[in-house]
């Protein structure tokens, strides 16, 4: 015989008064990526071929996009906040090129149309952390990289 017993159910993260994950926003530096301009500014993309037309009368053209900025910049995550991931990784694209971003929804498909590292453009742009360690060594003098 199997007992069941009724566990009280969790409130949800909202009702609780938290975040899931607490602590990975920074209002600070998403304004500061919101002043800069769009990465993809002026950029080509890497030829990629369609086919146009209706069945049988197709054709296959090759293609490059020419980006066009357009409606101001929106400090794009390439960690994805619902993943845990901090405005830290956040790069600034217009609202196109941040369109286009979710559209190609992988870092490597992104990179392979525009030619764009978005990872290595969030690392350029994060604060540099400062450790305990880090900050032991910088006191002794010792080179921190």
């Amino acid at each position: 015989m199997i007992v069941r017993v009724d566990r009280p159910k969790r409130a949800p993260i909202r009702n609780r008064g938290g975040r899931a994950f607490p602590g990975t926003r920074d209002d600070a530096h998403r304004q500061a990526v919101k002043q800069r301009t769009c990465l993809l500014r002026g950029k080509t993309s890497a030829p990629f071929a369609r086919w146009r037309g209706v069945y049988p009368n197709t054709v296959r053209e090759t293609v490059v996009d020419v980006h066009v900025c357009g409606w101001g910049i929106d400090p794009h995550h390439v960690d994805k906040l619902s993943q845990g991931g901090h405005d830290h990784s956040a790069v600034p694209l217009c609202r196109v090129g941040h369109n286009d971003a979710e559209k190609l929804r992988a870092v490597a498909a992104f990179k392979k149309k525009w030619g764009v590292d978005l990872k290595a453009e969030a690392r350029k742009l994060a604060p540099k952390r400062r450790t305990p360690r880090l900050v032991a060594l910088a006191a002794k003098g010792e080179n921190t990289r």
